[in-house]
């Protein structure tokens, strides 16, 4: 049966100051109602956690400022060297819609607390990934306990957002709690989250901390897709028109009492007509993140455990008003794609040279299958085989894949392509 996406009223505190703009670096302060004002428009939100700062950030902010150039856009961090690589490297002319906050600034939750004194997960792994990318939700909710009268949709750093102010108006009037799309029975990615208002992520978040008492140490994607079976708080996102669309992955199976049915990646598309990238199509056209493998960037990776099927797959990207917008055939017709989680970090923002980028990936897309997933040591044998085939897309990797091809091909690993064919 069809769950409807409803909101539990709770209450929250609003308090303390912010650190908003900083231009020249100066710290400046909230006047003293001790919150952020609430914008006419939906604010796109991004959270940067950690020393490190997403090497995409920049770019997907960039990409957020020109698709909504009507909403602001904040940047949620936690330490000041971050804050300054962030401000210094964003160009000018979008710095004054651009607010950089401290979240040690922001109102403290219970939640917050709660998810600090839980946890279990792993830390050692890439400097705190899998903790990191679990506390940022908290994070969002700190923001909106300063900002309590706003709705909010976040983006994660490697999302290229091609959502439009339709597809916001089209969010607030159908979801009261939480909305994210599903990858598969067992993942649910916050690659695109929308929060209605903060009493229903406060909620949400407190049926996620039950799920995170009893696996302590699972990754967030997990945690919520255990969290959506329980839950009508959380809004699955359209990731498929249907389920018998050409898009649909052969292999759906039913849900249990902490996995998902397949139908949540369809029950939904008719109230908002476009689809939401979990992950599987911005993967497929990126390739894997290059921290997690030896990869050089390639798309044609397409996950078995994912319910959308890219391979072979008809894409057509035109530009309206000047914003690019994005489709994919499918059985009702070319549905609109509102964005893409480029999980292989080769994220651009759309002007001219961005758009040349993702339409020369959505033409080597049309003719290449599905590339499976290897072992390591098998990495850079694949990864030349293909740029050999196909070519490289950037100097950076042509360079890489010339001393990697040398090596290998002396150890005669790599066998010489018959023919050389670039795109």
């Amino acid at each position: 049966m069809a769950r409807q996406c409803r909101a539990a009223v709770t209450s929250a505190t609003v308090g303390a100051s912010v650190w908003p703009r900083l231009a020249g670096m100066t710290r400046s302060v909230v006047p003293p109602a001790g919150h952020i004002p609430s914008p006419p428009t939906t604010p796109v939100v991004f959270v940067a956690l950690g020393t490190r700062m997403p090497p995409t950030l920049i770019e997907a902010v960039r990409q957020a400022h020109r698709q909504l150039p009507n909403s602001p856009v904040h940047v949620l961090i936690d330490n000041a060297a971050t804050a300054r690589r962030v401000v210094h490297r964003l160009p000018r002319p979008i710095r004054a819609a651009v607010t950089v906050t401290d979240i040690a600034e922001l109102p403290m939750t219970e939640n917050w607390a709660a998810f600090s004194g839980t946890t279990e997960q792993d830390t050692s792994f890439r400097a705190g990934f899998w903790r990191l990318t679990a506390q940022r939700l908290f994070a969002l909710e700190r923001f909106l306990a300063a900002t309590p009268d706003s709705d909010l949709i976040h983006p994660e750093n490697d999302y290229l957002l091609l959502t439009e102010e339709a597809d916001l108006l089209g969010l607030q009037q159908s979801v009261t709690g939480v909305a994210l799309p599903v990858g598969d029975p067992d993942h649910v990615y916050a690659a695109l989250l929308y929060v209605r208002r903060l009493p229903s992520l406060t909620s949400a978040l407190r049926v996620l901390l039950t799920v995170l008492a009893e696996q302590p140490r699972d990754n967030e994607m997990r945690l919520l897709a255990r969290a959506m079976a329980r839950s009508d708080l959380y809004c699955p996102l359209p990731t498929l028109p249907s389920g018998a669309d050409r898009l649909c992955h052969a292999a759906l199976q039913p849900g249990t009492a902490d996995t998902l049915p397949a139908d949540v990646q369809w029950r939904n598309f008719p109230q908002f007509g476009v689809l939401f990238d979990a992950i599987t199509l911005g993967q497929y056209l990126s390739g894997i993140d290059p921290a997690n493998y030896a990869f050089i960037r390639r798309p044609g990776f397409a996950n078995q455990s994912s319910w959308v099927n890219p391979v072979g797959q008809q894409w057509q990207l035109t530009s309206e008003a000047g914003r690019w917008r994005l489709l994919v055939e499918t059985d009702a017709g070319w549905v609109r794609v509102v964005g893409l989680h480029l999980h292989g970090k080769d994220l651009h923002a759309l002007d001219d040279r961005g758009a040349r980028w993702l339409r020369r990936r959505l033409q080597q897309t049309q003719r290449i299958g599905a590339v499976t997933e290897l072992r390591r040591r098998d990495a850079f044998r694949v990864d030349v085989a293909y740029l050999l085939r196909y070519g490289a897309v950037n100097p950076q990797e042509l360079r890489m894949a010339a001393i990697t091809a040398g090596s290998l091909m002396l150890r005669g690993r790599v066998p010489l392509p018959q023919r050389s064919r670039r795109t």
